[in-house]
């Protein structure tokens, strides 16, 4: 974001490899930038349904435009700093909404993940995971059918509608036990998405106890075009 370059200023160092990381990813944000992204944990925000969200912070300028060099330009050392942030919103959803047996991270249709070549949720998913001993069921939930882009969507019922049926589940491998599931994604801003996998997940047998995101939109729930949701998704500036 200050455009320093490598050995100006200490920079993030990268972290373990998961599957989306390989061990040539380089760091690509200095200390004094990952400072700017921490802001105040959002806890309990509900989602339709009542489902509680935390994220680590509102979505910002910032978060945004890391997030998308990250998402839509392939900065994919930007992976671990933004896991650091989402490990502690994840850290006090286990505190307030109960432990998890197990994250799901909201997949991507197919064609869109070989397009970008990852899932950024997955990535959160298994970082965060690592550093906090959970387990991460990458394939348990399945995008069925591919969808418009939801920051392109003008209000939430359109929103709710574009995801309607499109998500898949496993069922529980264990006959008649509900396992505890976290629901991990990007950003929460309507909460449509969450709602859709909730829903596909429950069917299937599971119990979602909670959402994660690295930000959650203040309107989140409701039917209002705050600021937060005009400006999620949306890439402001080269880092």
């Amino acid at each position: 974001m200050c455009g320093a370059r490598p050995g100006e200023c200490p920079w993030v160092p990268p972290g373990a490899a998961v599957a989306g990381t390989s061990w040539h990813d380089r760091p690509h944000l200095c200390q004094a930038c990952a400072t700017r992204l921490t802001g105040n944990v959002v806890c309990n925000a509900l989602v339709p349904g009542g489902l509680p969200a935390f994220g680590c912070r509102r979505p910002s300028p910032e978060l945004v435009a890391v997030l998308g060099q990250w998402k839509y330009h392939g900065v994919r050392g930007l992976a671990w700093p933004l896991a650091a942030l989402l490990t502690s919103a994840m850290t006090a959803a286990l505190a307030a909404g109960g432990a998890v047996d197990v994250l799901v991270p909201v997949p991507l249709h197919g064609r869109r993940r070989r397009e970008r070549g990852f899932n950024q949720a997955e990535i959160l998913a298994r970082l965060a995971g690592r550093e906090l001993g959970l387990p991460v069921a990458g394939g348990l939930l399945r995008r069925c059918r591919r969808t418009d882009q939801q920051a392109r969507l003008g209000s939430v019922a359109a929103r709710r509608r574009n995801l309607a049926g499109a998500f898949v589940a496993g069922r529980d491998a264990v006959a008649g036990q509900r396992r505890r599931v976290g629901l991990v994604d990007d950003l929460i801003t309507s909460g449509a998405t969450c709602v859709a996998a909730r829903e596909a997940l429950t069917r299937a047998g599971w119990q979602v106890c909670w959402t994660v995101a690295l930000g959650v939109a203040a309107g989140a729930g409701g039917d209002s075009d705050s600021t937060d949701e005009r400006r999620v998704d949306t890439v402001g500036r080269e880092i």
